[in-house]
């Protein structure tokens, strides 16, 4: 910039605004170039400035990998996130993961800046069935970022239907002709639900006999015909 100065005036003069940049330590140059200066030896001054880097704080979550879109009702899943540090600094946050009301973790994640990492949350039993809504998200203190804090996903958990017929327990081995017997079978429900069970026993062309038996999810019961 050019100034207009009196005989032994100072005068502060004022320059464009400067960004900032780059991070270090800089140094700093001012000098007249009055043409006929007879003492060129004051004519210029140094100094140094150190720009420091500004904290970036910002993570967030990225994706949600586990649980998958379906599964089985008791059925175990250890739910997984990807998380990533955006800043400028090395940060210790708290991320939580929640599946539908019965399930919310939170771990505790520490990523260097522009570092990107997993985290495993304990299982989970797959319960109740239905569409669960899943949210896991990043909890750091002074986040500028919030907008990418959160993953959004959701699962399905289907009831499993399975009976078996556990065992014969009656008519086994040789028996007399004419003799009366009360036929009796073990009966299993290995699905997640209660269920009426239909039974169906057949002895040879002469006797077939079907019934229900309603059993609790797991329970093994033995039934007379």
């Amino acid at each position: 910039v050019s100034v207009s100065v009196s005989p032994h005036e100072t005068l502060a003069v004022d320059f464009p605004d400067w960004a900032a940049l780059p991070v270090g330590l800089l140094g700093v140059r001012c000098s007249t170039g009055l043409a006929g200066d007879e003492q060129p030896m004051n004519d210029t001054v140094s100094g140094a400035v150190r720009v420091n880097r500004v904290p970036v704080l910002d993570v967030g979550a990225i994706a949600i990998l586990a649980p998958p879109d379906t599964v089985d009702s008791g059925t175990v899943h250890s739910p997984t996130v990807v998380v990533r540090n955006f800043g400028n600094t090395d940060t210790l946050f708290p991320v939580t993961f929640r599946i539908g009301t019965m399930y919310e973790q939170t771990m505790n994640e520490s990523l260097a800046a522009g570092q990107t990492d997993t985290v495993a949350f304990p299982t989970w039993t797959a319960e109740p069935c239905g569409s669960l809504p899943i949210v896991c998200f990043t909890s750091l203190a002074g986040d500028m970022n919030p907008a990418n804090d959160t993953a959004y996903d959701g699962v399905t958990v289907n009831p499993i239907i399975d009976a078996a017929a556990v065992s014969l327990l009656a008519p086994t081995g040789t028996v007399d002709s004419g003799t009366t017997i009360t036929p009796m079978v073990s009966v299993s429900n290995l699905g997640s639900h209660a269920a009426l069970v239909p039974v169906r026993l057949v002895i040879g062309a002469g006797y077939a006999d079907t019934a229900e038996l309603l059993l609790a999810p797991g329970q093994t019961d033995t039934f007379s015909f």
